[in-house]
């Protein structure tokens, strides 16, 4: 088998290129794996959900992505494709990245919580008692 051949050159415009159905199709696979499993599927993975034998297809579906500026590879990693163009890009974050921005932030708050005195949280409100009167016109 052939290795397959990635053109990681974006051909990044104003205006998103449209792309065909099985495209669309690709790059919601993409998307569903990143959101479902926290990663990027493998090309052998998309194909298995596209439904096709060979790589090949998956591969000029995917090249196409990349030009048109959709995604962006993440050279010598098997799950290196990331999709562009969203509102919140940490969704697309890798795992490195993640578990670093995450060490960050326990930082942050081992920080914070070693300048500041502990706030004891407030007790729940009782709701007032019901003079006799009212409480036995409601019973009865």
């Amino acid at each position: 088998m052939s290795p397959l051949t990635i053109d990681t050159e974006v051909d990044v415009a104003d205006k998103p290129k449209p792309l065909s159905r099985r495209q669309r199709d690709m790059l919601d696979i993409i998307t569903r794996s990143l959101d479902e499993h926290g990663r990027a599927p493998t090309i052998r993975e998309i194909a298995d959900v596209m439904g096709v034998a060979s790589t090949n297809g998956v591969n000029d579906h995917l090249n196409a992505l990349i030009k048109k500026g959709y995604v962006q590879l993440e050279s010598g990693v098997a799950r290196g494709v990331r999709p562009l163009h969203y509102a919140d890009a940490r969704r697309f974050m890798t795992r490195k990245e993640l578990l670093d921005e995450l060490d960050e932030l326990r930082a942050r708050v081992e920080e914070l919580e070693g300048h500041r005195p502990r706030i004891a949280r407030p007790r729940p409100r009782q709701a007032p008692a019901l003079p006799s009167s009212d409480a036995a016109s409601l019973s009865g």
